[in-house]
């Protein structure tokens, strides 16, 4: 009965229709951009994008093992585990910006869709490298030279002596 219904309302599967879908159509209209969007895909999502998973699932299982209710007031938390879930997120949406551009180009909608693919891959790269270093900076987890367990309340300060534990 869907599939009825999609014919009666005229919706055909695969074809871009008004937004910016992936679709079979939109990717044929990439012509030879492919040869070069598939290596870069691969690179972002294989390196950049599943470095930043295996972060994620560390800094989960790190909450997991030194779990405390301090942590809902530790706003070095909050902030930590906002990074850990938006860092595989960024490379996917540079991708999907790029393949954007470089889909619309002969349509005209972008007036340099290189330049602007290569600015969008440079600012995600830098994006996750900031937001490595933020993750870094607002480990929740100290621990002080008597090996006391500590939490951080605010990011980027620390007590005296304490060192960040796994």
């Amino acid at each position: 009965m869907s599939s009825a219904l999609g014919v009666k309302m005229g919706i055909r599967l695969g074809v871009r229709q008004n937004g910016p879908l992936i679709a079979s159509g939109a990717i044929r209209s990439m012509g030879w951009n492919l040869v070069w969007y598939v290596p870069l895909a691969a690179v972002m999502l294989l390196g950049i994008a599943r470095q930043n998973a295996e972060l994620l699932w560390e800094g989960l299982v790190a909450t997991y093992r030194h779990f405390s209710v301090m942590l809902f007031v530790s706003l070095a938390f909050y902030l930590w585990i906002e990074v850990l879930f938006l860092l595989p997120l960024i490379p996917v949406y540079a991708l999907v910006f790029v393949f954007e551009f470089i889909s619309t180009r002969r349509t005209g909608s972008y007036r340099h869709p290189y330049l602007a693919s290569a600015g969008t891959v440079v600012a995600a790269v830098a994006a996750c490298e900031l937001l490595v270093f933020l993750a870094a900076q607002s480990w929740p987890f100290l621990a002080d030279p008597q090996r006391y367990e500590r939490i951080r309340v605010f990011p980027f300060v620390t007590c005296p002596g304490c060192y960040p534990i796994r």
